[in-house]
This record gives structure tokens, sequence and C-alpha cells, in this order.
């Protein structure tokens, strides 16, 4: 019989796995949504910006390097 602790241990590993792999797979199928979007937006560098329901962040990643500010909410 297992522990509480080896338990817990066992479902946070089987968690970060999916979740390791669900960011991978958002991150590369969001790229292109991204790029489409930021071609449609003319930011610049003193605009500020957020993202909400943000997921993985791959908004505010493109958009780290080209406004002020950026910042993502998960709703």
């Amino acid at each position: 019989m297992e522990s509480h602790q080896q338990q817990k241990d066992l479902v946070r590993e089987q968690f970060t796995r999916t979740a390791q792999v669900f960011a991978d797979y958002a991150l590369s199928s969001r790229v292109a949504e991204a790029e489409q979007i930021a071609r449609m937006v003319r930011e610049n560098d003193s605009d500020r910006a957020v993202d909400l329901a943000c997921g993985p962040g791959t908004q505010e990643l493109l958009f780290t390097n080209t406004t002020l500010f950026i910042a993502g909410e998960k709703i």
C-alpha cells in the first residue's frame, strides 16, 4: 500500500508531464495565430497591452519586444 506522500508525488509527476505536453502543443500550434494577430496590430514601443484568457502566454511572448508593457491574465 502506498503512503499518502507517495500518492501525492505520483499525482504531481503525472500532472507535470501532462501540463508539459499541453504547453508544448499550445505554444507550437498557437504561434501561427499569434503571428497573424501581430500582423493585424500595429503596436509600438510606447503601447501597453493585455491578453485575457492568455493560456500559455503565446501572445505575451510575441509582444514583449515590441510594446512597453504586456500582461496576461488567465480567467
